[in-house]
Parts: C-alpha cells; structure tokens; sequence
C-alpha cells in the first residue's frame, strides 16, 4: 500500500524530524468514535467491524449515500454481514479522509496492507482476528 509508507502525509525533512520526536508517544483524542466505557474498562474487540465502524457515524453516514441498508449499518444483521456490507461500498470512499484513515488503522494495529474491497472482505474479516 504505497499511499501509506513510512513518511504518509510527511512531505517535508521538517514534517519527518518532528514526527520522529513524537512518534512513540500516546495519542490522547478527545474526539474520537469510540465507546468511552469499552475504553476505560479496557475491553478488547470481537471482530473488525468493531474496531472500525461500529460507533463511527461518519462510516455510517458514508455506507447510507452508497445505499447500504440501515439493517446492515445499525440494525440486527451481524457484525460479519456488516463488515462485508461495508467493504462491498469501500472502494467508493476513495478521497475521503474514512479511506485514508481505516487502510492506515489496518496496516498499524494488524499489518494489513490489502485494500478493502468486496474481493478481500474474507480475508482481512479472519486476518484480524
């Protein structure tokens, strides 16, 4: 995945010599789409769609203007079903911030470098487990 190596977004020697002064140290957000109590009670995950739309409303959002059903985003379908429906509609993410930063969360938390698509759902589904 050559849009995210080692210096992605870092386009300047000066951006690279201050990322490598903070690179090591913990992200504090303030903003984030994660369920604060999961966070404090340090709970763990169950699968990828978890980790990575589960409580975010803009995936949610993206996965509706691509005409995903409600079922398949917030409703009874199961987190496997979503993960595949929002992988089906991945592709059309492309310029958004939403692609940008899903690819880069899969690559740093699980090593995965493969682009979320309807032909990799599987795969990255039982990789990250």
């Amino acid at each position: 995945m050559a849009f995210q190596d080692e210096n992605y977004l870092l386009r300047t020697e000066t951006a690279k010599k201050l990322y490598k002064e903070v690179e090591e140290l913990p992200i504090i957000d303030a903003h984030n789409h994660g369920d604060i109590k999961e966070i404090i009670d340090n709970q763990g995950w169950n699968d990828i769609w978890e980790v990575e739309a589960e409580t975010d409303h803009y995936v949610w959002e993206l996965m509706r203007r691509c005409g995903v059903e409600e079922e398949k985003i917030t409703g009874k379908a199961s987190n496997k079903e979503k993960w595949f429906a929002l992988a089906e509609v991945f592709p059309e993410f492309i310029g958004n911030p939403t692609y940008d930063w899903i690819h880069l969360d899969l690559k740093r938390r699980f090593g995965i470098e493969k682009l979320i698509s309807k032909e990799t759902a599987a795969e990255i589904w039982d990789q990250s487990k």
